[in-house]
């Protein structure tokens, strides 16, 4: 709980000889900033090794995978159009 308050992702407060712990971010904004750090921290030429390890690594439906496809043909239709 500490490493979420230290990330400002959790307000505590004390009463008494409790701590009451409250979410400062919603559950999108939480991901969103993970995506950042990770984006951050990890060389453009090795994101696509990130990504490929995530897929691997957990459990889709088939929706889930139907947005995922989805949104690679969004990115793909952009490279595209992309002029270096």
């Amino acid at each position: 709980m500490g490493r979420l308050v230290d990330k400002n992702c959790l307000s505590t407060e004390k009463v008494g000889n409790k701590y009451y712990y409250s979410p400062i971010l919603t559950e999108d904004e939480s991901i969103h900033q993970t995506a950042a750090e990770v984006s951050e921290k990890t060389c453009a030429m090795k994101m696509s090794n990130v990504i490929n390890d995530l897929l691997l690594k957990n459990d889709f439906t088939d929706e889930d995978l139907n947005n995922i496809e989805a949104m690679i043909n969004e990115k793909r239709s952009y490279t595209k159009c992309k002029i270096y």
